[in-house]
Formats: structure tokens, sequence, C-alpha cells
């Protein structure tokens, strides 16, 4: 049996490596075919911690396993330290520095090991870092030695949890002297639960030289001190417009520069310019292979055009064919593109204090490591930001002296992308509503998409996705705008999207999916899931009305009170799928969508 191809050895083993009880290592001591399929099978991905570079250096040391591997899943570990001493204590330099030095090492460790690979004889790799901790992260007290029934319930009043590396962020110490690794080709770096500085996932990109894809994600969540986000802000500005230019070899880039929601205290220093946005575009303007281009985060008008002084631009982004941008609510430059958004009269009070000045830094920062006397300061902040959420009553309001020409920008530079398949500007606002049977915050998409002939959009797009019915021969764009309408020149200026190229009609289309599809199903979701909590029919309209008397402040919409663990409080996340007694709240299923949305519309959408 040993004389048989290899390659039956490797279809037996796939076939035995999709059982879910398959003991695949047994197999691997029969023979060396045998061993060969096996190690095909088991070596194509590698979840590897970095205190574990000796056994990988070890096994790969083995050259024939580097052309089974394809990803890498690295986990960089942090050291421990005494959770019950540090509780009530902010991170101080020693911290940071003890922790950029072990994240450092890792990098380095993997690199150095990396580097040796041969991508013309090795398998090229995929890099996906995707975790940042310390093993006494998730220290409790019950797990640290201590009788719970022992702790007082004054210990946990100011336990500061994981806000104690709120503001420590984690420093790539002198990547230049990194090795080069030619056999990464994708790279992905996820946002971790402790942060690093924003120009941590370019600093480890500029190290792979034949780097096709990169996916990058940072928190961006730095909301109280601006001094400090500033200088996330200008380190990321750096690093892009050090590496990308030489990423020659790019297909596909996304940054993601993620925040949970958008907040009131968010800002940059008063006056200091933001030059992120137009160095994404300078960089990645003339890469000469870039197809796929994602960003995330808070944009200005010159992520897609020079400044107005500039009256001959140079065509750009030739080569690219997807351009996805997510934008939040708030600009770069302070402020709101939307109008009417607010919060609670109740969150505000005390906001000024609350969020600190500009030249100010986080407690950890100017102290000698003694625990800060603002723990509670700070405490305070953090449960503010938790109800500070800028919101709208129903779908949002645009500014139009700042929306227009952030649209009129996007527009112009999908005009003159002789490639373009599918674009989007999208950003989400959290929708409070205040119906008596329903307490919840959503997202509500606002934006516009354009779709060329014979595209569809991906299955991750929002509720628009079921608008487009799968592939058309005619141009699309759509605007999920609520009663929004742009100038008449700014939708000319949409409707020659692709024109040049394709000719024909473009299918343009005005919808509300929030109004007309999700709310609906989020209210009557959530009193279904009310009336199986309550044991009663929460459909029924008395009841409802003593709810709303009895429950319901009407001059605080955003709290309420709760008597008897009577009042039910239910969230629902907008596109999530819940099954109401076999029913499906959303689906998936894009005909049926279809169906629900030609009713609401009286079946005005135009049909190709």
């Amino acid at each position: 049996m040993d004389h048989l191809p290899q390659e039956i050895y490797d279809e037996i083993v796939s076939i035995l490596a999709a059982e879910p009880t398959a003991q695949l290592a047994s197999y691997a001591t029969i023979s060396r075919p045998w061993q060969m399929a096996v190690e095909k099978q088991t070596c194509r991905y590698f979840i590897l911690s970095s205190d574990q570079i000796d056994d990988f250096n070890s096994f790969f040391a083995t050259r024939h396993r580097r052309r089974f591997i394809r990803t890498i899943y690295y986990k960089v570990r942090l050291p421990s330290y005494n959770y019950l001493q540090l509780r009530r204590r902010y991170e101080g330099e020693p911290d940071r520095r003890a922790h950029d030095q072990a994240f450092t090492a890792a990098i380095q460790h993997l690199f150095q090991s990396l580097s040796s690979w041969d991508p013309a004889i090795d398998s090229s790799l995929n890099l996906k870092i995707t975790e940042l901790m310390s093993p006494s992260d998730n220290e409790l007290p019950e797990y640290s030695g201590m009788d719970p029934d022992d702790v007082s319930e004054s210990f946990f009043e100011s336990d500061l949890g994981d806000q104690r590396y709120l503001y420590s962020y984690i420093q790539l110490l002198a990547s230049d002297d990194l090795p080069q690794v030619p056999v990464v080709e994708s790279l992905l770096v996820t946002q971790f639960r402790r942060k690093v500085a924003h120009c941590v996932p370019l600093q480890i990109a500029a190290k792979l030289p034949n780097l096709r894809s990169a996916t990058l994600l940072v928190d961006d969540m730095e909301d109280r001190y601006p001094l400090l986000r500033a200088e996330n802000r200008e380190a990321i500005t750096t690093w892009v417009q050090q590496t990308i230019p030489k990423a020659t070899e790019l297909r596909d880039f996304g940054l993601f520069l993620n925040r949970e929601e958008d907040s009131f205290a968010a800002r940059l220093p008063d006056g200091m310019a933001d030059h992120l946005c137009s160095s994404i575009r300078e960089t990645t303007a003339h890469l000469p292979h870039l197809k796929s281009l994602a960003f995330c985060g808070t944009i200005d008008k010159s992520l897609f055009w020079p400044s107005p002084g500039r009256s001959l631009v140079a065509p750009f982004w030739q080569n690219l064919q997807t351009l996805e941008v997510d934008f939040y609510a708030s600009r770069s430059s302070n402020g709101w593109y939307f109008s009417g958004l607010r919060t609670s009269p109740e969150v505000l009070d005390g906001t000024p204090e609350l969020i600190a000045a500009s030249s100010s830094m986080p407690p950890g920062y100017a102290d000698d490591g003694e625990p800060p006397p603002e723990v509670e300061e700070e405490l305070d902040f953090d449960r503010f930001m938790e109800y500070a959420v800028p919101h709208c009553d129903d779908t949002p309001t645009p500014d139009d002296n700042l929306i227009e020409p952030l649209l009129q920008s996007f527009g112009k530079a999908c005009l003159q992308m002789p490639n373009l398949k599918k674009a989007h500007l999208v950003t989400s606002i959290v929708v409070k509503d205040r119906p008596p049977e329903i307490y919840n915050a959503c997202q509500a998409d606002w934006g516009v998409w354009y779709i060329a002939p014979h595209q569809a959009l991906s299955q991750t797009t929002r509720a628009v996705t079921s608008l487009t019915r799968g592939t058309s021969v005619h141009r699309r764009v759509i605007w999920d705008v609520g009663d929004w309408r742009p100038s008449e020149p700014l939708r000319a200026l949409f409707n020659r999207l692709g024109q040049e190229k394709h000719g024909g009609i473009m299918l343009e289309r005005y919808v509300d999916t929030w109004n007309t599809i999700l709310k609906p199903r989020l209210i009557e979701a959530a009193r279904r899931e009310a009336a199986d909590y309550l044991g009663r029919n929460f459909l029924d309209d008395e009841y409802m009305e003593f709810m709303y008397d009895q429950h319901w402040d009407p001059e605080n919409p955003y709290f309420m009170d709760v008597l008897d663990e009577e009042m039910y409080l239910y969230d629902v996340d907008a596109m999530s799928e819940w099954d109401m007694d076999g029913d499906e709240f959303m689906t998936n299923d894009p005909d049926v969508f279809w169906d629900d949305l030609m009713e609401a519309n009286n079946g005005s959408f135009p049909h190709e």
C-alpha cells in the first residue's frame, strides 16, 4: 500500500478529517506517506502563542511542513501582575514599559522565525494577530485565593477592573529593527481587549514586502483626553505615509478605526489639523494593483478629493474596483454631519468637568504610580459615556452644508474610477424610540450605494442588500436616507457613475429601511419577547397604558424605573435574527425582504 500515489493518501485523510471524532495522529505513525497526508491536514493552520515560539521553530524545522501551512493565528501574552494589589491603580509608566517590551519581543521572535522562510519554496502565509492580553486580565477575586463570602460589597465599588489599562496604548519599539518577512502575503490585526497604539498595525505591515492583503483594526475609543487621541491620530498618519506607498503588491486594504458608538466627548485639541484622510487617499492613489479599499472611522472630504485649491487633479484609484467607507457622524474637525443629535439633559450635566482639558493626560502618565485621586472621577466619566451616546428620535437629519460636500467629493472620486464595480458611503446613528412597548437603541443606516451592472453587494452589507435583487444589467444607485434628498447637481453627479464605461440607464431608488422594515419589526419582536417574559398579553392596549403610566417618565425618555422586576427592558440589534414562534424577525432571504419592502412602498421599486 505504501506504493500508492501520495494523492490517494491525501484524499483518504481528507475524508477522515471531516469526521468530528477523527484521531488523525494515529494514522501518521503508519508510514511516511500517511504522515505526509496527515500533516497536510493538521498543518494548514497553526494557533501559536508567543510563549511557544521555540516549539514552533522545532516543529517547522522540517521544511516539508512549511509547504502545508496556510494560516498562523498569533496570540501575544503579556506579563502577569497581582490583580488584588493593583485593582484600584491605573497602569503607570513602568507597567506600560514592561508591556511594550513584551509585545515587541513577541513580534520580534515571530518575525525572526519567519524571516528565513522562502516564499518560492515554502507556502505563502496568512498572518492573523488575534489576541493580546495578560493572563491576569481575567482574574477575579474568587480565582485569587479569596473567599467571595468574605469580600464586602465595598470591595468592588471602586474596582477598576479592565479600566486599569484603559489609557495604555501598547507600542512596538524599534520597529525598524524588525527583519523583513517575505513569506507573509496576508495580514489581519484584530481589535484586542488591550489597546495597541494606532500605528502598530502599520509598523507590522511595513516589514511584509510581499503583502497583498491587509486588514487592520484598531480601537479608536479615546474619548476623554484629546491630547492622547491626537498623539494616536498623528502617529498613524505618519505610518500611513511611510508604509503604504511601499506596499506595491497590495491588492486589498482595509483600515478600521473602530468605535462602539459615536461620542459627544471624542474630539481633537482645538485648532489641530487632521491629515489622516488625505494621507490615505494620497498614499493609495497610485498603488498599481490595489483593487479594494475599505475604511471605517472619522472622516472628512479629503479622503476622496484634494482641497479646493487644487484646480487640476490627476486621475487616481484607476484600478480600484471596490470602495467601501463607513464613517461616523462626528467630524475630524469636531462637530457633526447631522443636526438634531442629542443626549439626555441629565447626562450632559457635568460634562465640562468630565471631559479633560486639551493639555491634560490620563492618570498613570503624570503621576509616580501611586493610586491616583481621580479614580472616582474616571469611573464617573465611564458611567457618563455609557449614556452619552448621541442619538436622534427617528431617522437622522443631515446638515446640508456639511453632508453635501462630503457626498460630492465621494461622487467625484467614484466618477473618475474607470473600473469601479461597487462603492458605498454609509454611517449608522443610534435611534432611540419611545413607544411604551419597547425601549431600545438601534442603528439606523444612512448612506448611498453604487452597484455596476452584473454586480451584487456582499452578503455582509446591511438591509439594502435585498434591494439589489442580485445582479442587474443596469447601473444602480440606492439612497437609504430617510426623508432627506440630495440636491439636483449632486443627484446628477451620482447618476453619471459608470456611464462612460457601461452606458444605459441608471436605476435610482430612495428607500427608508429603518421606518419601513426595521423599526416595525423591532417593535413587534420586543413586544413578543416581553410578552413571553412577563407571562401575560403584552399586546393588550389597556395593559400597555398601565405600563406607560407606571414605569415611563415622559420627561426622561432614556431612563426607566424598574419596579418589582416587572418591567422588562429589551435591547434589540437591528440586524439580529430572532425566532418568534417560528417566524423570523429579520430574514436573510432576499425574496422575503423584497416582498416586505415592495408592500411597504406600494410596489414602487422599478422592475429590471
